[in-house]
């Protein structure tokens, strides 16, 4: 047994099919200026990011050639500070949640040849303009005599070149100066 269809089903068939075929061309025609506007936005993303990048290392490069200089042409320690007799530092670091030590150090400063500004590195080696300066700290504490001081500073420094202005650092140091007369 077969079915013929009749002259009715063959017009709901044919208005079936051009509905079909009006979607698919719609589909195919705004599916290419949205793939196409899409493209368009990412390039740019692309390009801002470049950008950034750019300007970060040459601020940091920038930054780095006042650090140094200022670094270098400040006073050690036993120029700055006449009565210390010793200084020794420990230094623990720790993700930005203050949980998971990342490393730990402990020397004895050698006041001869360290200088007055006081700053060390951020452990991150991606960090960006971050770094912990001390050397207020180092201050208040000869200057009332202290012989122990510590304390906490959080990485101020952006995490990576590739999200400047997005997210900081902030690993933690804790510290414990331990100072002598």
């Amino acid at each position: 047994m077969s079915i013929k269809p009749g002259l009715r089903d063959l017009m709901w068939m044919a208005g079936g099919a051009a509905v079909v075929g009006s979607l698919l061309l719609a589909t195919l025609h705004f599916g290419d200026s949205v793939a196409r506007e899409l493209d368009v936005r990412t390039r740019k993303l692309e390009i801002v990011d470049r950008m950034r990048a750019a300007v970060a290392a040459a601020s940091e490069n920038e930054q780095s050639a006042v650090v140094a200089s200022t670094d270098a042409d400040s006073a050690s320690l036993a120029e700055k500070f006449h009565q210390l007799k010793s200084l020794t530092v420990d230094l623990t670091y720790f993700d930005p949640e203050g949980l998971s030590k990342t490393s730990e150090i402990k020397y004895t400063v050698n006041l001869a040849n360290a200088k007055s500004v006081f700053r060390f590195n951020c452990p991150n080696n991606e960090c960006i303009r971050g770094d912990y300066d001390l050397s207020e700290a180092l201050t208040k504490a000869v200057d009332s005599r202290l012989t122990m001081v510590t304390g906490e500073a959080c990485c101020q420094g952006w995490r990576s070149k590739t999200v400047i202005d997005v997210v900081h650092c902030h690993n933690i140091l804790r510290y414990k100066l331990s100072l002598a007369y």
